[in-house]
């Protein structure tokens, strides 16, 4: 399984493995960027109801 979007690739004896991996690094690789201050542009938007 490939995330391009965040060049991420991982694979795993069955699809729901590697899912379940790729959720992990992908969890990891976002959480990374918030400490990091480099959350995407969409997160930092403030929203008026």
């Amino acid at each position: 399984m490939t995330l391009s979007d965040f060049d991420l690739e991982t694979s795993a004896a069955t699809k729901e493995q590697a899912i379940f991996h790729a959720s992990v690094l992908l969890l990891r690789t976002l959480a990374q960027a918030a400490q990091r201050g480099e959350a995407p542009y969409s997160w930092r938007t403030s929203y008026k109801h």
